[in-house]
């Protein structure tokens, strides 16, 4: 966020929906849940504060996390948990550059031209060691039962 009050509001936002949000059993982790709701009120912040002129980049991103999809109600069937394990381990992994581009990428959503002006290399390249994260990252998850 560029904007003091925006980030505030994005926080107000964050704690009003934890409370209407959070079921009877709290979540585990409770941190990564809150960090979600945040974040999803901060793309939605900055998704209003650009409506006239949205990016391909965002649609780019959101086709991509797609292709990890497993459903409409995915809260059900998948334990954020061990999602969460299985990409800090991916990320513990990857060397230096791929785990900047994975968290550019994904939780920063950085376009293609600005993680290749960061990372020097270039914008297919990035896209090729993406989609390898990705699917490194599918194929885990489906080792460990979990069907994306």
């Amino acid at each position: 966020m560029h904007s003091r009050e925006d980030t505030e509001e994005c926080v107000s936002d964050t704690y009003l929906t934890a409370w209407n949000t959070i079921p009877p059993k709290e979540p585990l982790p409770l941190f990564p849940y809150i960090g979600a709701v945040l974040r999803n009120h901060a793309f939605n912040r900055y998704s209003y504060n650009h409506a006239a002129k949205r990016s391909c980049s965002c649609r780019e991103i959101e086709s991509e996390i797609e292709s990890l999809s497993c459903g409409d109600d995915i809260g059900d069937s998948i334990d954020y948990g061990i999602i969460t394990e299985w990409i800090n381990r991916l990320l513990r992994a990857a060397d230096e550059v791929n785990r900047m581009l994975f968290v550019r990428r994904y939780w920063y959503c950085d376009g293609l031209s600005e993680l290749s002006r960061r990372s020097g290399l270039s914008e297919n390249v990035i896209k090729s060691r993406l989609k390898r994260m990705r699917e490194k990252l599918r194929a885990d998850l489906e080792k460990e039962g979990i069907t994306v």
